[in-house]
């Protein structure tokens, strides 16, 4: 597959709904990357610099990271070790697989009905006409954790005044850099947490949101009846390229979101 020529525009389609996502691939560190992020032309007007943007936030806090992972004693006796099942290229695969995903939100329109999908950045304008969600949108009741014993604040929230859904993922980077407006996530695998938090050394600190308060507002669980299978977003998932939630993208995009899983599947072969 040949490269794209320095600087590309968006290849977004004249038709889209929203227009807020734009197809992501062919990053440098987070390489098993091929889905739609959040975007905005207007801000970062060019393919090329959405993924320097996404790509090299990632490999920051990474390169971060092994600052700490150098402090574990990972070259030493079985019986020093932090675990007899897991070792320091496990936490630093596990580390990388979470961080990639979570930095990296797999962004859908926000009018996909996808009951999968999470809300994000609502009281952002769209770019395309500088208008903002109706304020009878806005100020619909959310709940973050509609499973929490006794948490009356939580069910007090409204789509406008709460975090989970009136800001992105990684604010410093999309809601201030990007700015794309309203969007819905398909939020990380779970499972990524928990392979985290199992493969890495006590000592570093990792922990999961316990269910109920706060899991489900961060992630997802993997549900083989979703449609695609796809209820969770992980490094190498399939772009879903179903009617309903092509995310606006032309024929073209469609075509090198084909070309990139199918690399992405040799590679790993």
């Amino acid at each position: 597959m040949s490269e794209q020529a320095p600087d590309a525009p968006y290849e977004n389609a004249d038709d889209t709904l929203d227009g807020n996502c734009a197809l992501l691939y062919n990053l440098t560190f987070c390489s098993e990357v091929a889905y739609a992020v959040p975007s905005n032309p207007n801000t970062v007007p060019s393919i090329q610099q959405l993924q320097a943007l996404y790509d090299g936030y990632a490999a920051s806090l990474y390169q971060n990271f092994t600052y700490s992972l150098q402090l574990i004693p990972c070259n030493t006796t079985s019986s020093a070790q932090y675990s007899l099942a897991k070792n320091c290229d496990d936490c630093a695969a596990a580390y990388k697989q979470w961080l990639c995903a979570v930095t990296i939100p797999r962004c859908d329109d926000f009018t996909s009905d996808n009951e999968w999908l999470h809300m994000r950045n609502v009281g952002q304008v769209f770019y395309q006409n500088d208008t903002m969600l109706p304020n009878p949108v806005l100020q619909q009741p959310f709940n973050p954790m509609p499973d929490a014993p006794g948490n009356s604040l939580a069910q007090q929230q409204t789509l406008i005044s709460s975090f989970a859904t009136n800001q992105s993922r990684n604010p410093a980077l999309i809601d201030q850099r990007i700015m794309p407006g309203p969007y819905k996530e398909l939020l990380p695998c779970e499972d990524l947490c928990y392979s985290l938090v199992q493969s890495c050394p006590a000592a570093l600190g990792f922990s999961c949101p316990p269910p109920g308060k706060g899991l489900s507002a961060g992630y997802n669980p993997r549900d083989p009846t979703a449609p695609g299978n796809l209820s969770c977003s992980f490094l190498g998932a399939a772009y879903n390229l179903s009617a309903g939630s092509t995310i606006g993208i032309s024929p073209w995009m469609v075509l090198l979101s084909c070309v990139a899983g199918m690399l992405l599947l040799w590679k790993s072969g």
